[in-house]
């Protein structure tokens, strides 16, 4: 009897880790998406150029060359990211990664230029959210 309770303690405990690892593959993608949207659309505003966005790449003094790689990057990340969801998944967590790095150095960007809290909200929070993305990814990766 009390190997039977065992047994039935483990499929339960064996379930909930299920449930939870597919709550957690289905966040992960979703914020994977989310963070390919993000990058894609910044990228699409530097290639046709906007003029907020040229505003803002000419107040944190980015010009040249620069200017010109950063929707490379941009789109690179993005594409990256929505392949993980389709097949690549080691692909993704790189991508996501070199997301929230190419995301921090545009808060670098605006603290170098004296910008405050409420300039580099937007980007601080996508590093947030692109760092979590991707240790999330990494942590469902094995089993993809």
């Amino acid at each position: 009897m009390n190997s039977t309770i065992e047994s039935k303690t483990r499929h339960t405990r064996w379930v909930g880790q299920l449930a939870t690892y597919r709550r957690a593959r289905t966040i992960a993608a979703v914020l994977t998406g989310f963070c390919a949207v993000v990058a894609l659309v910044s990228a699409a505003g530097k290639l046709t150029n906007q003029a907020s966005v040229v505003e803002l790449l000419d107040h944190v003094e980015v010009h040249g060359w620069l200017r010109g790689l950063l929707p490379v990057l941009q789109i690179a990340g993005g594409l990256g990211a929505l392949a993980s969801l389709l097949r690549f998944p080691k692909l993704g967590l790189a991508a996501l990664t070199g997301l929230a790095v190419y995301f921090a150095g545009a808060v670098i960007a605006h603290l170098r230029v004296g910008d405050g809290a409420a300039d580099i909200a937007i980007p601080l929070g996508y590093v947030l959210v692109m760092s979590i993305t991707a240790d999330l990814r990494g942590a469902t990766i094995n089993t993809d």
